[in-house]
């Protein structure tokens, strides 16, 4: 299921890519990663 949720994420990055500041983007990933995998457990 993590798997899922850190494909999901990369694909969420890549539409939003053009948005995130190169600084801030790891935590982003992390940030989205953690909540797609949250909501499919819940």
């Amino acid at each position: 299921m993590r798997s899922h949720a850190y494909q999901r994420a990369v694909e969420i990055f890549l539409r939003r890519a053009d948005t995130v500041r190169r600084e801030t983007a790891p935590s982003w990933l992390r940030t989205v990663v953690k909540h797609t995998y949250d909501r499919r457990r819940g």
